[in-house]
């Protein structure tokens, strides 16, 4: 992916860049606040943002307890945001034994 760099919670945006997410979904209680970081996994995100609408953006899944997830998410406008699962998918990376990704245009 050119050009997309991880995204970092701790750096400062600018209101301007900042948007409110709207499927945001807390887990329940106190629980994020006790999980750990997992492996990394790469997806792509519905996010739906107070300004500029639905959007799929790619990121990662570092945290997750039922029926949500923590998406870190390679966009300015928000770095982290809590998801529905349903809300995410896996991005799986054509390699030599997968073959092209089943939306791939055919090659003649």
């Amino acid at each position: 992916m050119a050009g997309v760099r991880d995204s970092f919670w701790w750096e400062k945006l600018s209101p301007e860049e900042q948007q409110q997410v709207e499927n945001e979904e807390w887990p329940a209680g106190e629980t994020a606040r006790y999980l750990s970081d997992h492996t990394r996994i790469e997806v792509e995100a519905r996010v739906v943002w107070a300004r500029d609408g639905e959007e799929w953006v790619r990121g990662h899944v570092t945290r997750w307890v039922r029926p949500v997830v923590l998406v870190e998410l390679h966009d300015r406008r928000r770095q982290r945001v809590w998801l529905p699962a349903g809300d995410v998918r896996r991005v799986i990376e054509p390699g030599p034994d997968r073959g092209p990704p089943p939306d791939a245009e055919p090659v003649v």
